[in-house]
């Protein structure tokens, strides 16, 4: 016959097999790993005094604490943890498991799209509560997320696990009574990554809400050269088993950039566009030029430099006068977005890449995708060593360098490649956790030459020169390579893609009448909320077609999926209002009208914005059409 413990066990593990199919490998490599706080931290076991399990944790200094209540630690759950269920959070980060009972409470009363992530800095006391508590009904919800690491970089990826600006959680944080005691430390590193993780995620909403409109502006004046360039994907793996050197501005790119003459004609250079200047004034042409940025603002990174000399690689988004005013040859790509789903079928495939938020990071994804073996940083700081932002030449003249010595920059303290402290800023630091989390499961070897800044986790530090004496070999010379793809391109003749255009055209003048629809509706039923009470038959049947309207809109897929992210951020805003009073029982009626005259007014403007970027897209389209037709009349 199975022990009670045995019994329990088996139930835990049933669900969490079922559930959790890696947890279990996690916690063995979590148990085997060296960690911190191995040999700092003794555990005993035991019943409390009402026949609760419980554990106590001891020091290397005799201090002893409870993880729980001897009494009653479902009561003292209840107590500990009520601040962190108030207002329906999305999520809650907790540091500790201990025996799960302040799970069990979390989870009862919290919505059940409530996601909780556990970290637990003791794998050993999470293996022994899987003995002694039935946690079964806790796992089946599904809604734990646990790890065993505290790191900064690793945490920032869980928290930001099925995340995007439309479903932007509130969270909580809260943590066990003795880890805040035996670990504050952890307890830093974990807000620390709190903090990273809303610092990416504001970057991203900035750019897709409040930017959204123009990126797809320049996504249409864009579409041409996209059209009548190769892309991406025709490169892919183009210089596999070659050094391919990405070239970022950052202060130690003084100390070796004039090795890079070295490089030139042997090895592939690709610089991001804050680096061009700089390259250039000591006279170092790159091979590719990489850029991304929507905004107006950041023509003047290049503006007034011949740079037809390079490939340019621009994103589909960046701002349209930068690829519209190079002479040289354009290599197109797009992030991972609904953008390829409208491009593709009308011009074929040219590639997608995730977005990393920074030029940096596509720089190295296009890289990676070109197949370094090694890829070699350069100038790749991550932060402000010497408490400078760019290396001498930079485009904004020691502009970001006065901010940063003035104080208008808020500063943190990592360690660089030398283990020393440096200087550095959110975003920064953001886009290294993102280097972190991703160039591990690459399969090219990366190196990292800056010879200072933040040290970046897998990759090697190596000086310059020591790189280019053993990686960089003569050979054909990069540009051979860039110019055969090239050459060998066809793009599509004229005539092919204005068909395809006029059947896009004319999908839009059916969203546009489906916006209009909708506008009319809403404003119907903006005007009939007065007489809701005496005419409740009239308001529903408003409602509904309402309701019909904007999932006409949503399902339409075609090539429209680009509008997904304007869509979805529309409709979030209507769904996050704030409508108790609509779910209240003892709201009054006009509490009730003011909540639906507030939703309803929500639909109206999102009917007006989304007909705006519709009809801007109309225009605009029209306008590429009329490009291909000349182009076709010529030929």
């Amino acid at each position: 016959m199975a022990s009670a413990s045995n019994t329990i066990f088996l139930k835990n593990r049933a669900v969490l097999d079922a559930l959790y199919p890696n947890m279990f490998k996690a916690l063995e490599a979590a148990l085997n790993a060296p960690s911190a706080a191995a040999g700092l931290f003794s555990f005993d076991f035991f019943d409390g005094k009402k026949g609760f399990p419980s554990f106590s944790v001891t020091d290397n200094t005799g201090r002893t604490m409870h993880g729980h209540s001897l009494f009653d630690p479902i009561k003292e759950s209840e107590k500990n943890f009520a601040d962190a269920v108030e207002g329906r959070p999305g999520r809650i980060v907790v540091f500790g498991f201990g025996f799960g009972y302040h799970l069990k409470y979390l989870v009862e009363n919290t919505p059940d799209d409530t996601r909780i992530i556990v970290v637990e800095p003791f794998p050993a006391v999470f293996r022994e509560a899987l003995n002694r508590v039935d946690l079964s009904s806790v796992f089946e919800t599904g809604r734990i997320v646990l790890t065993f690491s505290t790191d900064a970089s690793d945490l920032t990826f869980t928290f930001g696990q099925g995340v995007t600006p439309v479903n932007v959680p509130s969270m909580r944080f809260c943590a066990m009574h003795y880890l805040h005691h035996f670990m504050p430390e952890a307890i830093r590193s974990i807000r620390d990554a709190l903090d990273g993780f809303k610092n990416n995620l504001l970057y991203n909403l900035y750019t897709t809400r409040y930017a959204g409109e123009m990126m797809f502006r320049n996504m249409i004046r864009n579409f041409y050269f996209a059209a009548r360039s190769p892309g991406l994907i025709h490169y892919l793996d183009a210089f596999a088993g070659q050094p391919v050197f990405v070239v970022a501005p950052g202060p130690s790119l003084d100390r070796n950039k004039l090795q890079l003459k070295r490089v030139k004609g042997r090895a592939l250079i690709v610089a991001v566009d804050t680096a061009t200047r700089i390259l250039l004034k000591d006279g170092i042409e790159p091979d590719a030029i990489v850029t991304i940025d929507y905004q107006e603002s950041n023509h003047k990174k290049l503006a007034g430099v011949d740079t037809s000399f390079a490939y340019m690689f621009p994103s589909i988004e960046v701002y349209h006068e930068i690829p519209g005013s190079h002479t040289g040859r354009i290599v197109s790509y797009y992030h991972q977005s609904p953008i390829s789903g409208m491009y593709d079928p009308i011009i074929g495939p040219r590639g997608a890449i995730p977005s990393g938020g920074s030029v940096l990071t596509d720089a190295i994804s296009i890289a990676l995708n070109l197949g370094a073996a090694p890829l070699v940083l350069m100038g790749v700081d991550l932060g402000f060593p010497g408490e400078r932002w760019y290396a001498d030449g930079s485009f904004e003249g020691g502009e970001f360098t006065r901010d940063l010595r003035e104080g208008r920059v808020e500063k943190l303290q990592i360690p660089d490649v030398f283990g020393n402290p440096m200087t550095t800023y959110r975003s920064f630091h953001a886009f290294l956790q993102y280097l972190n989390n991703n160039l591990p499961v690459s399969r090219n070897r990366v190196i990292d030459a800056t010879e200072g800044g933040a040290a970046i986790r897998a990759a090697t530090p190596m000086f310059a020169s020591d790189v280019i004496d053993q990686f960089v070999k003569d050979g054909p010379s990069p540009r051979e390579t860039l110019d055969r793809i090239y050459d060998a391109f066809e793009p599509l003749p004229a005539d092919e893609i204005t068909k395809q255009l006029d059947v896009l055209i004319e999908e839009f003048k059916e969203l546009q009448t489906l916006c209009g629809q909708g506008h009319k509706q809403a404003r119907k039923a903006i005007s009939q909320v007065k007489k809701s009470e005496s005419k409740p038959q009239v308001f529903v049947k408003t409602l509904k077609s309402l309701q019909q309207t904007r999932s006409e809109i949503r399902e339409k897929k075609c090539q429209l999926d680009f509008l997904t992210l304007l869509l979805d951020q529309c409709m979030a805003g209507i769904f996050y209002q704030d409508s108790d009073a609509l779910e209240d029982p003892d709201a009054t009626k006009q509490e009730k009208k003011k909540a639906y005259r507030e939703i309803l007014e929500l639909d109206r403007d999102m009917f007006d914005r989304i007909n705006k970027v519709v009809d801007d897209m109309f225009t605009h389209f029209e306008k590429v059409k009329e490009r291909f037709l000349e182009e076709e009349a010529r030929t």
